[in-house]
């Protein structure tokens, strides 16, 4: 008879690796070869609990492809051969014998008949298992009790493929080592009553030959393979990557070390300056201030001088530029007699604007480098007890310069041609 495909359906689990087609075909195929290698039959050992007459768990059932049953027995005494019971002779005769009576019966109902048949085909891609069985119209109807029809069957099939793992669904396919089977659950009404009528389809697992063997297990040793150096790649990746975050995370922790650093200098830098602001207000509250306002002119043919009246002590003379160009000489005398000030040894002067320091008739080079500007502040501080003299320019303190250890009172003084309000004034001009 020659085989027709009436209609076929696959699908494919990606997860399970596995991809069931189920078709219908009219007609069954002629190839003996294939209906031998599907194994017509299947020994099922009998469970605990069941008892087939030879007490609980003994014995076997050999189910074949057209659902015949045969009760079985394993003879001991004759190397493990199956036996079975004919019941018309009343003795136990060897199961092979009843096999081949039933396989050819099978195989001329193939060639007889043109009947539709449903063949389910089981691909396991992760073991190379495969798996095959059928159900024909006539065993359909047997199970169903007629009330099932082979197209709906399939349309079952289809609607209840994606959940066929799952024992709850209508369709269920149970699949293991050695065998597989698809359930279906036919829903029906017998009056007011529901009733599940349960239709099996058996798969049995196409036997490979050694070369198939040989082929499977290489190929599943280089999937193995494979996913080792797979994996080892990744641990390198990994490792890799480790290596450029510990090595990122080194230069953030010397990054943030050397930020602590910095943080840490600039605060004893702070502190630094805080100790000194504290000192220099201290300095500051231990000298006495005096302004242009302390000064008096003095008579004088050759220039315009003004003095302060003599002090003893720490003393401090401020006062603002107010003409950055006009020259003038401003520092301290230790007598009143202004004749010859040029030939006094205890008379210290600054030369304005050029920084000059003066000592009588000794000019000793550049005591400031500073260029003056309008409302520049300049101070000078002296200390007769410790014979020291100070500038201060804009708040910037100078380093000390000594002074003659004879010098125990002083006047601050300033000359020049010009008038003292030309180029100096007590406070910033605004």
């Amino acid at each position: 008879m020659k085989q027709e495909i009436i209609d076929t359906q696959s699908h494919k689990f990606d997860e399970k690796q596995i991809e069931i087609t189920w078709s219908i075909q009219k007609g069954v195929p002629q190839n003996q070869d294939q209906i031998n290698q599907q194994s017509p039959y299947q020994i099922v050992n009998a469970g605990q609990n069941e008892n087939y007459g030879w007490g609980p768990g003994i014995g076997a059932r050999a189910i074949f492809i057209n659902q015949e049953e045969v009760i079985v027995c394993q003879d001991q005494n004759s190397g493990g051969q199956y036996l079975y019971f004919d019941q018309v002779q009343q003795q136990w005769l060897p199961f092979q014998q009843k096999a081949d009576e039933i396989i050819n019966k099978i195989k001329q109902q193939q060639n007889q008949n043109d009947e539709k048949v449903l063949i389910i085909e089981v691909s396991n891609h992760e073991n190379f298992n495969e798996y095959k069985g059928q159900i024909t119209e006539k065993e359909l109807a047997q199970q169903s009790n007629n009330i099932m029809q082979f197209d709906d069957m399939f349309l079952m099939i289809t609607e209840n493929i994606q959940k066929i793992f799952d024992k709850t669904n209508a369709v269920y396919l149970e699949i293991n080592q050695k065998e597989a089977k698809l359930m279906i659950t036919l829903k029906t009404k017998i009056g007011r009553r529901q009733i599940d009528i349960p239709i099996k389809v058996p798969l049995s697992l196409i036997e490979q030959n050694e070369a198939d063997k040989k082929k499977i297990k290489k190929i599943q040793q280089n999937k193995k393979f494979d996913e080792i150096y797979s994996k080892i790649s990744k641990l390198e990746q990994l490792e890799e990557q480790q290596k450029q975050l510990n090595s990122k995370l080194d230069d953030i922790y010397s990054k943030i070390q050397k930020l602590e650093q910095l943080e840490e200098q600039q605060k004893r830098n702070f502190e630094d300056i805080l100790i000194l602001k504290n000192q220099l207000k201290q300095q500051q509250q231990l000298y006495q201030k005096l302004s242009i306002q302390h000064l008096k002119q003095q008579i004088n043919q050759n220039s315009n001088i003004y003095m302060s009246q003599k002090i003893e002590g720490c003393y401090e003379f401020e006062f603002f530029i107010a003409d950055d160009e006009i020259e003038f000489d401003v520092g301290i005398i230790a007598d009143d007699n202004l004749e010859n000030l040029q030939n006094k040894i205890k008379s210290y002067f600054i030369q304005l604007p050029y920084g000059n320091l003066v000592k009588g008739n000794q000019i000793y080079g550049y005591m400031i480098t500073h260029i003056f500007q309008v409302d520049d502040k300049l101070a000078i501080r002296v200390d007769s007890k410790k014979h020291e003299l100070q500038l201060i320019i804009n708040d910037h303190v100078s380093a000390p310069l000594k002074i003659h250890n004879s010098i125990k009172e002083f006047s601050f003084i300033i000359k020049s041609q010009e008038p003292l309000e030309k180029f100096i004034s007590e406070h910033n001009q605004v």
